[in-house]
């Protein structure tokens, strides 16, 4: 039996399981995803479609096309972020805060380093 990784929303209304541990992991540094998490970054990790699955609260997920071919997910009511996804890709990226378990994977890739808030520089 595969081992199951839970999460959810700020709220709790959604709730989703993994079938197995999240693939690699990565902190993004664009303006998107620094505006979704409101944050410096936007922190995420891989998940294949066919491992995940909502518990709870599917239908108060919302999404938001941010930029051609992609779509962002959140909680239409507490408004947490749940993932993002390319048009015709199966897999996504899974916000890591969302997860409720430990996903027992950590960013090692930066995305769009050059573009950092000038608040956060990122030191390589």
């Amino acid at each position: 039996m595969s081992e199951r990784f839970r999460g959810s929303c700020l709220c709790g209304e959604v709730r989703f399981e993994l079938t197995g541990p999240p693939e690699r992991a990565s902190r993004c540094f664009c303006s998107l995803c620094r505006k979704q998490s409101g944050s410096a970054f936007g922190a995420y990790a891989y998940v294949r479609g066919d491992r995940f699955r909502f518990v709870a609260g599917a239908s108060s997920v919302r999404g938001y096309v941010s930029s051609p071919g992609v779509t962002r997910t959140f909680c239409s009511r507490c408004g947490a972020s749940l993932h993002w996804k390319r048009d015709g890709k199966d897999g996504f990226g899974l916000a890591l805060g969302s997860l409720d378990d430990d996903p027992r994977v950590e960013p090692t890739l930066d995305l769009h380093p050059e573009d950092a808030a000038f608040w956060y520089p990122v030191r390589h």
